[in-house]
């Protein structure tokens, strides 16, 4: 077999340097692709540290109602006329 170099054709002529243009442009597309699978990820870290605040807010917030609510109905029954807080 002779493995000789063949010299590019005139048919051939055109696609020299598609390789190169190919690669640049798969890099891009994989640089795009985890740019955006790291925002993604940020968003959903800041949306989950968000919602976990608020739940943490809320719980707390129902927790001071409810005890307030319970100090009011004791006050009451020992005699002491206080009015319960609306609900």
């Amino acid at each position: 077999m002779n493995m000789q170099h063949q010299q590019p054709t005139s048919e051939r002529k055109g696609e020299r340097g598609t390789i190169l243009a190919m690669a640049a442009l798969g890099m891009l597309a994989l640089l795009l692709a985890v740019g955006l699978g790291v925002d993604v990820s940020r968003f959903y870290l800041a949306k989950t540290e968000l919602d976990d605040e608020a739940r943490d807010n809320s719980s707390s917030s129902h927790r001071d109602d409810n005890d307030q609510h319970e100090r009011a109905k004791h006050n009451q029954c020992s005699g002491n006329p206080a009015e319960l807080p609306a609900r």
